[in-house]
């Protein structure tokens, strides 16, 4: 089944129960189950460098934005990031290794209101576009990168591959490369079906 949050983040519930972070380890059982196993049901090859990273996912009921829109997923590498002062960053550090045993490459949180009302689609959508950007760091060729002693991934965030108004795309065109093969791609149909995501989330859709 698709993992859902936990019926007291959302809704009235979450609303009454103060700002709370909670470990997901189904959540996350079911990302690597689904998306990153080579025998996956939606096994994607560029998470491949996945299978070898520490990833720590969350739900939480704190409602986030950037910008004046809403945020409901957010990956983050080498948690906690930022510029906090040695204490606030211990205390951080501390909060997370009580979560999950230890630091992990990477920390994914979702959330809980969105990813409980969201349809599957949406919901695979997010969930890929986070696993995205936990990344494999690239050398100057744009190869892989791997640690020569161990031969484990190099990890590092990864940026969003177009960047872009969709207002300046309107005015003047595909200029840029990237939203080219955006548009080029958009054209064709999905290579994910509903009736794939329906047989790896096994969700009731209406």
């Amino acid at each position: 089944m698709r993992p859902r949050p936990p019926a007291h983040l959302t809704g009235v519930e979450g609303a009454l129960a103060g700002l709370k972070f909670e470990p997901a380890p189904e959540l996350l059982a079911w990302l690597t189950a689904t998306f990153i196993a080579d025998d996956g049901p939606l096994n994607n090859p560029e998470h491949s460098h996945l299978a070898m990273a520490t990833i720590g996912v969350l739900w939480t009921n704190a409602a986030n934005s950037r910008l004046g829109r809403r945020v409901v997923g957010q990956a983050e590498f080498k948690p906690p990031g930022g510029t906090m002062g040695k204490w606030a960053r211990a205390r951080a550090q501390a909060q997370i290794i009580g979560w999950f045993g230890g630091l992990p490459d990477f920390l994914i949180t979702f959330d809980a209101e969105y990813a409980a009302a969201c349809s599957d689609p949406a919901f695979c959508a997010l969930c890929e576009h986070e696993l995205s950007h936990c990344g494999q760091a690239r050398d100057e060729f744009g190869m892989p990168k791997f640690v020569h002693e161990t031969g484990m991934p190099v990890f590092a965030m990864r940026g969003h591959d177009v960047e872009e108004f969709i207002g300046v795309v309107a005015r003047y065109g595909a200029l840029m490369p990237e939203v080219a093969k955006l548009i080029e791609v958009a054209k064709n149909a999905p290579e994910i079906g509903e009736e794939r995501i329906a047989i790896a989330c096994g969700s009731c859709r209406r």
